[in-house]
């Protein structure tokens, strides 16, 4: 599989453009190729539960199923092509090519550092006991990322679990190259052996004491263990059961008649993998014990931050991921969204969502922003077949959050980005330096009706995880379904009473 960034790659593997970066550690380079107001409160709806579907709200909506929001949404633009903008005489988007000089939000230092090797807060401990890093070694690099723990199978007799699912990033997930991996065997590019993953290496946090000094993986606080993914009866213990490549109905192309929209599908950049330990130690030690801590796992609300803007809170947003030690890609340290150093007052709390205008793509909902309207320029695409060249590409799509001090460096790619009630909201795939941001790809939107402010176009509903939207082709209960069959005889944690439908 050749990667290539659409935009400048650096030496460690990081997308790096003139406002975003993508962050993963990438140590090979070989055949890549590149190219280039005020905000008030505005009304909102409650979303009550659809009884004949409960993944669908039950709220006004268009033939799609977007939403019909009470208010009529107004497009931040600052007229210059920092925003897609609607040609309404040839009924087409025009894509975004990015801002530059993205200014933080009000009172955020830009390009400030960040805590690295410390956990301030219960809430932080918690996320990192779950949260792990994990390397893609082949036998020419490592390439690396941040995952977390989604789900389990359940056993029949009630035993530690072996087979577990962990989330992570679409574009870290895609250096996983394994044989018989059904659910995407498309990726694989058959004829470049150099790409295969020997081991998948998992890092974890053995200590989770407040306000203590951990330094990096290779000291007495982390555990690095390392797995050859295809066990010793030749079976692949690695699987790809969703990843976000493609992930709805429609496509750019319905929308836009520019060049660019017409040879690109959408992405949401979410992944899960599913992974069988060896045995119980293994699992547990790697797990943390998860399954024996009901108060301590994977939840999420289907309900977005667009519907009510009263639950966007002050100080309430945490990420923890595994980014590189700076210069030295193959160490990682535990690190969270929160300035360095933290003021005392600050380190039990988490961050703010970012309320500059250029990721805000409303004038009356501040932490929120369609990735078509304002990410439209970033992307990803990879060649399928080394003899064919075959080219799949990709566009960023859905509904994003901005959050202030979440701009983590490479290696931090698919961290978990939750609430201080612990309900996770999205996944963080990438960051903004300068503006002292970190972007994050929502896990569940209704959709959002623009009342042909960009024609046809609408934000999509979907949920990443438990799907069931009308132009929603996939999703992480539809990759167990699309693995296991359609019956209720395969059951996880999320899905106690079996995967059906």
């Amino acid at each position: 599989m050749k990667k290539k960034a659409i935009f400048t790659l650096s030496l460690i593997g990081a997308f790096v453009l003139p406002v975003v970066t993508m962050i993963p550690i990438c140590l090979y380079l070989i055949n890549n190729k590149f190219s280039n107001g005020s905000i008030s409160d505005g009304p909102s709806q409650d979303k009550p539960v659809n009884p004949g579907n409960p993944n669908i709200p039950d709220v006004p909506s268009n033939p799609d199923g977007s939403i019909k929001y009470e208010n009529k949404v107004n497009p931040i633009t600052d007229g210059s092509y920092a925003f897609s903008t609607y040609d309404k005489i040839n009924d087409s988007i025009n894509y975004s090519i990015g801002p530059t000089n993205v200014p933080p939000s009000s009172g955020v230092e830009s390009a400030i550092n960040l805590t690295r090797g410390y956990l301030y807060s219960d809430l932080q401990a918690s996320q990192a006991k779950r949260t792990l890093g994990v390397n893609f070694l082949h036998s020419i690099g490592i390439n690396s990322g941040t995952a977390w723990i989604l789900d389990y199978k359940l056993t029949n007799d009630n035993s530690y679990p072996l087979t577990w699912y962990f989330g992570t990033n679409a574009h870290v997930l895609d250096n996983l190259k394994v044989p018989n991996d059904t659910i995407t065997p498309e990726r694989y590019e058959k004829n470049d052996s150099t790409y295969n993953t020997q081991f998948v290496e998992f890092l974890t946090l053995n200590d989770f004491t407040l306000d203590q000094e951990m330094g990096n993986s290779s000291g007495k606080y982390y555990t690095r263990t390392k797995i050859n993914p295809i066990d010793g009866n030749n079976n692949t213990r690695a699987k790809t059961i969703f990843i976000g490549n493609d992930y709805l109905k429609t496509s750019p192309s319905m929308y836009s008649k520019t060049e660019r929209w017409q040879k690109y599908e959408e992405y949401a950049d979410f992944a899960v993998m599913e992974f069988t330990f060896d045995n119980v130690e293994q699992a547990r030690l790697i797990t943390h014990n998860y399954a024996d801590n009901t108060d301590n796992q994977f939840k999420y609300k289907k309900e977005s931050l667009l519907v009510k803007q009263e639950n966007i809170k002050s100080d309430n947003y945490s990420i923890v991921g595994f980014p590189a030690v700076i210069n030295n890609p193959y160490l990682s340290t535990i690190a969270i969204n929160r300035p360095a150093p933290v003021p005392l007052e600050q380190k039990r709390i988490g961050s703010n969502l970012g309320t500059s205008p250029y990721y805000n793509s409303y004038y009356d909902k501040k932490g929120a922003f369609d990735a078509a309207l304002s990410l439209s320029y970033f992307g990803y695409s990879y060649e399928i077949s080394k003899s064919e060249f075959i080219e799949e590409y990709y566009l960023s799509w859905g509904l994003m959050y901005p959050c202030d001090y979440s701009h983590l460096s490479a290696g931090s790619s698919g961290s978990l980005f939750i609430d201080l009630e612990g309900y996770a909201l999205g996944v963080y795939f990438a960051s903004d330096e300068r503006a002292s941001m970190g972007l994050v790809q929502a896990l569940y939107s209704e959709g959002f009706d623009y009342q042909g402010s960009f024609g046809r176009y609408n934000l999509e509903g979907y949920d990443l995880i438990d799907g069931g939207f009308p132009n929603q082709k996939k999703s992480y209960r539809d990759g167990l379904i699309q693995l296991y069959g359609n019956n209720n005889e395969f059951k996880t944690n999320l899905y106690p009473n079996g995967i059906n439908r």
